[in-house]
């Protein structure tokens, strides 16, 4: 849509704005502000897309922001073992890095670490064993939380009114807070599980019994992981690490999983 001149000035504001709550939100240890500055800047960049549904055009864009604003993929170069894949858009239409992140860092735990790391593969001793089997209800509370997110993100796009849009973008903001927190959680949790796991294995614990087996897929079942034919014990160090760079990539030290609370 065309936009007047006063709009035209509203958006290059939003844009110098957006950039101060980033930087907030990059070096704030003080989780009040990070999540006040995180739910502000929601507000600006849900603003922006209501002016510019297409985008912000060219001759708007700051040189700021066309200078500075790095790929997603940049950001997760410096990782070992994350750098192996691709951050991918959540929906055709999800803009947003951190949502689009945290949904690639679940899909890529799900397809590559999830098989090698179950109890046909890796065997724990018995409370150890069903405190890994409770993670998967919480991976699919998560992964429902985002289908309903990214349906309204596509909802949202598609829509023509704007009593609808307003309702939509209101329900995009609830079900992105709830996906980050609760996506944040899973990591956090998946990452202090497989970390007591791997430090034991280190002091001659017994929670892992077959730490020295190799990693081997039944392809009639299972589709092969480039987890295939490492040692058990290598695959649990792998695994850890990958969490604990996606802790990083997705700045979350702060945030306390349920991991061992009674």
């Amino acid at each position: 849509m065309s936009l007047t001149e006063e709009q035209k000035e509203e958006v290059k504001r939003l844009q110098t704005l957006a950039k101060q709550y980033e930087g907030i939100i990059k070096t704030s240890r003080n989780s009040e502000q990070l999540n006040r500055a995180k739910i502000d800047l929601k507000k600006i960049r849900d603003r922006i897309d209501t002016l510019c549904p297409d985008g912000i055009p060219a001759n708007l864009l700051t040189e700021k922001n066309t200078s500075q604003k790095p790929n997603i993929n940049q950001t997760i170069e410096k990782y070992e073992v994350l750098s192996r894949f691709s951050v991918e858009k959540a929906s055709p239409h999800c803009e947003d890095d951190e949502i689009n992140l945290l949904s690639s860092i679940i899909k890529v735990w799900e397809a590559e670490f999830l098989s090698a790391l179950a109890e046909s593969h890796i065997k724990l001793d018995f409370s150890t064993s069903n405190e890994r089997d409770s993670h998967y209800a919480t991976l699919e509370n998560v992964k429902r939380q985002l289908k309903i997110l990214t349906d309204t993100i596509e909802d949202y796009h598609a829509a023509n009114r704007e009593d609808m849009k307003l309702q939509l973008r209101d329900m995009k903001q609830r079900y992105t807070r709830h996906f980050l927190n609760e996506g944040a959680l899973l990591i956090k949790k998946y990452h202090e599980f497989w970390k007591v796991v791997r430090e034991d294995i280190v002091t001659g614990g017994n929670r892992c019994l077959n730490k020295d087996d190799k990693i081997e897929y039944n392809i009639k079942f299972e589709k092969p992981t480039f987890l295939e034919g490492l040692p058990v014990s290598q695959v649990i160090k792998i695994s850890e690490q990958f969490l604990s760079e996606a802790i990083s990539a997705l700045r979350l030290p702060n945030i306390p999983s349920k991991y061992g609370e009674n």
